[in-house]
């Protein structure tokens, strides 16, 4: 009875263990991709087709599909969930190079748009991972050229938490010079506490100076508004703020 008893509990410890594993997998398995296909159905426009629209060369047409997508996106619930999640698994292809293929980079410029427009926080981590995406001279000061970080910065302050554990967090100094020019575009309180916090830290170069520059900025930013800048300190607000328009092209 008693070698039975430990069995029994072993078993039952199993068992559970097993019922929150197949909890778990179902909760990850709720994507917006996901939902996507749950809701398709529900959505009284053809998503896949508008989205290759959106792919396409013809601005006249990928006009009317953003037009479209917009419209039934605001309709229903349904809808929003169909068309960002449709969305997202057009952007979220293996190896994405927007010089090579003209398409991927129209997904991808009108794609962020229509997430920030629709601000879908759901798309930040897709967004925040491809920051580094650049399409023909990535020194621009364009943002059009740059569509991860200007559908970034179109969702603002919801994408603070998110940029500031990218900024501790993910490995490659190039997104981590993207995540300090959102949160410096951004702006605020919060932004300058998440890039302040992150300087100690930070071990690249690039990133570390534009840090400190960006500080510079919000210090100086904050007493224009309040009025309080020295002539001199106007010059240097002026060199800042072209500063950071220049600091992701360094290497």
């Amino acid at each position: 009875m008693t070698r039975v008893i430990p069995f029994v509990c072993s078993l039952t410890f199993t068992i559970a263990v097993l019922l929150v594993i197949g909890q778990f997998g179902v909760i990850q398995a709720r994507t917006p991709a996901y939902d996507a296909m749950r809701f398709l159905s529900d959505c009284p426009v053809d998503v896949h087709g508008e989205l290759q629209i959106l792919a396409s060369g013809d601005e006249t047409l990928r006009k009317q599909a953003r037009l479209s997508l917009d419209r039934y996106a605001m309709k229903s619930v349904a809808c929003r969930k169909a068309i960002i999640g449709s969305l997202m698994a057009a952007m979220d292809k293996p190896e994405l190079d927007l010089n090579r293929d003209e398409s991927t980079y129209n997904i991808w410029r009108e794609g962020a748009d229509l997430i920030a427009r629709l601000g879908a926080t759901e798309a930040l981590d897709l967004l925040i991972a491809h920051l580094d995406l650049t399409h023909g001279v990535s020194t621009s000061f364009s943002m059009n050229y740059q569509p991860a970080i200007r559908g970034v910065l179109g969702i603002g302050r919801s994408a603070i938490p998110k940029l500031s554990f990218a900024l501790r967090h993910n490995s490659n100094p190039q997104i981590r010079l993207a995540v300090v020019f959102c949160l410096s575009g951004i702006g605020g309180r919060t932004a300058a506490q998440a890039m302040r916090q992150a300087i100690p830290a930070e071990s690249n170069n690039c990133v570390a100076a534009f840090l400190r520059l960006a500080m510079e900025l919000h210090n100086l930013q904050t007493k224009s508004a309040r009025k309080q800048l020295t002539p001199a300190e106007k010059n240097t607000l002026e060199y800042a703020e072209i500063g950071r328009m220049s600091a992701l092209a360094c290497r």
